[in-house]
């Protein structure tokens, strides 16, 4: 769902759960959303709410967790995670999805799907990160920065592992 269908989406709800999504947002997320709002303010009704149709399917099925473009699954530098155990995996991503959320999206959807969905049922992400899963925002990341960021996390796998023996 791109930032028009978004925006004309929550043009479609009604002033409560609008209040509600805003408090969620960012204040740079904010104004991407008024600009978008400004640019379609004369679009249909119709158009709102298939823009609302769209999100309400969207979220019925749930998290989508693209791939990166080009993907080599037998190099991808996060293949150490998914021999982690889960818990410590979990705990680690938790951990750092408090300060920068959008990196453990990019890990996420780095890691294979079995995996992925273990460490997911594991996450306590309180409070909840800001990041779309169902998005390609969530890739951001070329190749070098996510090897460096992978890196990163085993790293402190390894270090958290030390001070636990």
């Amino acid at each position: 769902m791109g930032p028009d269908r978004a925006a004309l989406a929550f043009s479609a709800l009604s002033a409560h759960c609008a209040q509600e999504i805003l408090d969620l947002l960012s204040p740079a997320e904010q104004i991407r959303l008024r600009v978008a709002l400004e640019r379609l303010h004369d679009a249909s009704d119709h158009e709102r709410q298939a823009a609302l149709d769209v999100l309400t399917r969207t979220v019925r099925e749930g998290r989508r967790w693209p791939r990166p473009d080009v993907h080599d699954e037998a190099s991808c530098p996060f293949n150490e995670l998914a021999s982690r155990p889960r818990s410590e995996v979990a705990a680690l991503l938790a951990h750092v999805a408090v300060r920068t959320p959008l990196e453990i999206a990019v890990a996420l959807c780095h890691l294979p799907g079995i995996v992925r969905d273990e460490l997911w049922d594991q996450l306590d992400l309180e409070p909840a990160p800001r990041f779309s899963t169902n998005s390609h925002r969530c890739l951001p990341y070329g190749k070098g920065r996510s090897e460096d960021f992978a890196r990163d996390l085993i790293a402190r796998l390894n270090n958290a592992s030390v001070r636990t023996r």
